[in-house]
């Protein structure tokens, strides 16, 4: 962005004659010209008002879920992230957090997160860690580990810690990014917080 400019104006039009077209959840990030960091930040979901900072959310079809970071369920602090689908469908949602592998090759890494349920039903919840070739995810991972098929995560429950681990990071990773996911066919509350990668 150059030094002079003052002002960004984010237009969303229609310039079709006919029709109609909606938008939402627009957002506006700066990556401060930088790629991913070193290690995970904002792990407590304390940064940000409205959206958790260093975060970022994805859902195949966003119609079915409510993402956010909430102020009222938290493990500690005061904010946790949250996921809530009436029926997920066929589809699925995530929190996610990106990050350089550089310091990592060569060694195990482990990811603990609190996650609180409330009528989780359906295929449930699951943590993921991918590893790419890229220094953001993109098509198929060259490494991947998650708790899904492995740890149920459903029901009812209080902060409870889960985690996920890879044994060793290869040579050729160059980055790693963080799951927090909601998966398909499945209905009720998630809250996620408190992360740790060791």
């Amino acid at each position: 962005m150059p030094e002079n400019i003052k002002s960004i104006t984010v237009y969303m039009l229609l310039v079709a004659q006919n029709g109609s077209v909606y938008f939402d959840d627009l957002s506006l990030v700066s990556d401060i010209g930088q790629g991913p960091t070193y290690s995970l930040q904002n792990t407590n979901f304390e940064i940000g008002n409205s959206y958790p900072e260093f975060w970022w959310q994805g859902a195949t079809n966003r119609n079915l879920f409510n993402i956010e970071l909430v102020n009222d369920v938290f493990h500690s602090s005061s904010k946790s992230v949250k996921i809530r689908s009436n029926n997920s469908a066929n589809e699925f949602s995530f929190w996610a957090q990106t990050i350089q592998a550089d310091e990592l090759i060569g060694k195990s890494i482990n990811v603990d997160i609190k996650v609180k349920s409330e009528n989780i039903s359906g295929e449930g919840i699951a943590i993921a860690i991918r590893g790419d070739d890229t220094i953001t995810p993109r098509n198929g991972a060259e490494i991947f580990s998650t708790t899904q098929n492995n740890v149920k995560i459903d029901g009812t429950f209080d902060w409870t810690t889960y985690s996920v681990s890879i044994d060793s990071i290869p040579e050729n990773i160059k980055s790693i990014t963080i799951y927090l996911i909601y998966l398909r066919n499945t209905s009720g509350t998630v809250y996620f917080d408190d992360i740790n990668l060791n």
